[in-house]
């Protein structure tokens, strides 16, 4: 008996790493290692500007370049979109065009998508594509997004404020009103990127022999993947394979589907060719996702003899432009209200939390979701 206590088998056992072989030999298989014949490459042309109309598209220089090209716009893709609505009575709900149709409403948001036999030939040509935009006026801030004077971002919404909820627990005016000292501060923190290693990337392939759509992502999520996949695109999800290689790293940023997840396999299907994208580091930046992008204002009531009565938060998280799946836009500042109390001992708290729109590139998860920007606030008002 001392024997195998001594030599557990689950928890508390030495487990062997089984991954560093293929690591450290220069055989594990990342997203770009994935190739096939009869290929095509992707690359989009990309937003300019954060707010504006789409007045046209011209892609006539094209055909100068003397390589077999092709071209398609929101027009072509129709309604297929990234869909994330929650059943919030409060939420205002948008979709995100895989292609922008009408506007555009974040720098670097896809507005149209160039193929190619060749990657370098897809770059050049997406650069080649000229857009011609109506600007409008861009929501750049909280504050702006906050404004009832500015125009919402989308048709037929009542303002900018996407969702806006509370939490409660015990009666916080009684701890005001018991209150010594009455401490308020309000704390941003700012906008972050996660920067894997390895970039995102899809490949996608039909093999009509047997009728299976597989398509390759370095995703942190592949079966919410493949599920939205099959919804998306009205494929029989028994005959679509999501398969996730070597990630590359990704700390959240890679757990939300991507308009490009949807696009590529659209794109393999509509061509019968096998489709392959692969972000680079400027996109990345740009247009994957943000996260942290915080401002609380905190309200601690305490005692004479310094003990936390109560505690009051307004939480405002700048969500950009759109609302990402699978956990939305109401996922960071309810996790940020969820976790603003921390580990101290009061019995009364109140929370407003709510996401804003604005023309910035969409916030996702990112190691901890708003837990850190809460415990950052939660410490700061410590100190203060």
């Amino acid at each position: 008996m001392t024997g195998q206590m001594d030599r557990p088998k689950h928890v508390g056992a030495r487990v062997a790493r089984v991954e560093d072989t293929r690591l450290l030999s220069g055989s594990a298989r990342y997203i770009d290692d994935i190739s096939f014949p009869d290929m095509l490459h992707l690359s989009f042309v990309r937003a300019e500007l954060a707010h504006a109309r789409i007045r046209g598209i011209d892609s006539a220089a094209l055909a100068e370049l003397g390589h077999p090209l092709q071209v398609f716009t929101g027009e072509d893709i129709g309604d297929l979109a990234i869909r994330a609505h929650q059943d919030y009575p409060e939420m205002q709900y948008s979709v995100q065009p895989l292609l922008a149709r009408d506007r555009v409403r974040f720098v670097g948001e896809p507005v149209a998508a160039v193929l190619a036999e060749d990657p370098y030939l897809a770059e050049d040509a997406s650069e080649a594509v000229l857009v011609d935009y109506d600007p409008l006026t861009p929501v750049g801030s909280m504050e702006q997004a906050m404004d009832p004077s500015m125009p919402p971002l989308f048709d037929g919404w009542r303002g900018n404020v996407i969702v806006e909820r509370q939490m409660k627990g015990g009666d916080v005016a009684r701890a005001r009103a018991e209150a010594a000292h009455v401490f308020r501060h309000t704390y941003s923190t700012h906008r972050q990127a996660g920067v894997p290693m390895e970039c995102r990337g899809v490949v996608a392939r039909y093999d009509p022999a047997h009728r299976m759509l597989t398509v390759w992502s370095s995703t942190q999520i592949p079966h919410l993947l493949r599920t939205y996949l099959a919804e998306e695109l009205d494929w029989p999800e028994a005959r679509l394979r999501v398969v996730a290689p070597e990630v590359g790293g990704g700390f959240g940023v890679k757990g939300q589907v991507f308009v490009e997840e949807v696009l590529v396999p659209w794109l393999a299907l509509r061509t019968n060719h096998p489709v392959k994208w692969i972000e680079d580091r400027r996109e990345h930046l740009m247009a994957s996702i943000h996260a942290r992008d915080h401002r609380h204002t905190l309200e601690a009531y305490v005692s004479a003899e310094g003990r936390i009565l109560g505690l009051k938060a307004d939480i405002t998280v700048d969500n950009g432009a759109y609302s990402t799946f699978p956990f939305s836009s109401a996922g960071d500042p309810g996790m940020a209200a969820k976790v603003m109390p921390g580990p101290y001992d009061f019995q009364h708290y109140e929370a407003t939390f709510r996401a804003v729109a604005t023309n910035k590139c969409p916030i996702g998860t990112y190691r901890g979701v708003g837990r850190p920007s809460a415990v950052f606030s939660q410490e700061r008002l410590m100190d203060d």
